[in-house]
């Protein structure tokens, strides 16, 4: 197969699944508070992200490098909370 015809398949595959996720979650947050649906939807996508780079052979983050990854996380999460904060006054 070409490279550019990988390169539609893959810009297919990528709307199609950007479009359904808009649709599920559309419909997801009618049965559910809406933090709890994003909740499921990044844990899930976390998991195949992590499990495709496990199969592919690569290894998972050490101990120094996962806390510096979590420390990064309650970071972002601390300014995104801070901004809604300020936005919704």
């Amino acid at each position: 197969m070409a490279n550019q015809n990988k390169a539609y398949l893959a810009l297919t595959v990528t709307s199609i699944v950007w479009g359904t996720t808009w649709v599920a979650s559309k419909m997801g947050v009618m049965h559910m508070p809406a933090f709890e649906m994003a909740s499921i939807r990044q844990f899930l996508g976390g998991s195949l992200y992590v499990g495709f780079f496990l199969i592919k052979g690569e290894k998972l983050p050490t101990k120094k490098q996962f806390l510096w990854l979590l420390g990064m996380s309650l970071l972002i999460i601390r300014c995104i909370d801070r901004k809604v904060l300020l936005q919704s006054h």
